[in-house]
């Protein structure tokens, strides 16, 4: 039995450089077969605010069957708008039990 997935779209962080220097710019988007995401679940990791020390902030997890994405890349979700990736994929691939556990990567809201 497979899990079902759905089509969404993630374009690249691809910056580009012109008369100024480097601009922030992302490649075309392609199409990419996630499980699905969710409100993120919260971590061991996550910290209280520090003085001198900005949070990261994540909207959503994205489930994917394998890595795609990369820090800054764009995810366009159907019926949810766009969303920036906050960081890297996470693999649950490297297990002993389940090598093909699938991947998490973090979105934060784009707006304006």
């Amino acid at each position: 039995m497979s899990i079902p997935t759905k089509t969404v779209q993630m374009a690249p962080f691809a910056p580009i450089e012109d008369a100024h220097g480097l601009v922030d710019a992302w490649a075309a988007p392609t199409d990419v077969e996630v499980y699905g995401w969710a409100p993120p679940t919260p971590s061991p990791a996550m910290q209280p605010i520090e003085d001198n020390r900005r949070p990261t902030t994540v909207d959503l997890d994205l489930y994917l069957p394998s890595v795609h994405g990369q820090p800054r890349a764009h995810w366009t979700l159907p019926g949810m708008g766009t969303f920036e990736q906050v960081g890297r994929t996470a693999s649950y691939a490297d297990g002993p039990w389940w090598p093909t556990a699938g991947a998490v990567a973090q979105l934060r809201r784009i707006e304006g």
